[in-house]
This record gives structure tokens, sequence and C-alpha cells, in this order.
């Protein structure tokens, strides 16, 4: 809150963001996975195996069985924020000696 010089108050409002958050799941053992969000001016992300980035979109280069999990992104403006969950799934590959049977 600011008083200006004619003695009125000026407020600022910042707008509450909407989050959105997304990835490119499922994905196989082995494949990146790529987490990714908007809908606000900053971004912190949480996830399995202590997980934790800034970035808007962050990306996991090796996925593993243990990435799979719930994620979840806070989305802010300024002191108002919001939060989105996604949910991956990280698929073992094949058998090979399966696949001949």
């Amino acid at each position: 809150m600011v008083v200006n010089q004619t003695g009125n108050v000026v407020v600022s409002v910042n707008t509450a963001p909407t989050a959105s958050g997304n990835s490119n799941s499922p994905v196989c053992v082995g494949q990146a996975i790529n987490l990714t969000s908007s809908g606000g001016s900053s971004y912190s992300w949480t996830g399995p195996n202590g997980f934790t980035s800034t970035n808007k979109n962050p990306s996991i280069s090796s996925a593993t069985a243990s990435n799979a999990d719930t994620y979840t992104v806070t989305v802010s403006n300024g002191s108002c924020s919001s939060q989105a969950t996604v949910n991956v799934v990280v698929n073992s590959l094949p058998d090979p000696e399966l696949l001949h049977q």
C-alpha cells in the first residue's frame, strides 16, 4: 500500500494464478520425463525422491521406476499462489526373452 501526494491510498492487488501442470507420461524406463507448467511468473516443483526444481518446465533425463508418482507445481504471481499435481507413470521395458516365446 502506498499513500500518494494527494493523500489517496494506492492499493496494488495481485491476481491469483491458475496453476496448470502436465507431463509426457507415460514414459518407459530410460526415457526423459518432461514436466510442463503455466499460469504464473514463478514456479516450484516437488516430487518423489526429493525432486525439486524452480524451472517452469523441468526434465528428468533418464527415468527409473522410482521416478513414477505425483509431482506438484506451485505457481506464483507475487504473493499469490496455487498448485497443480501431475501423475507420472514410468513403465518397465519388456523382457526380450518373453517376447520370443
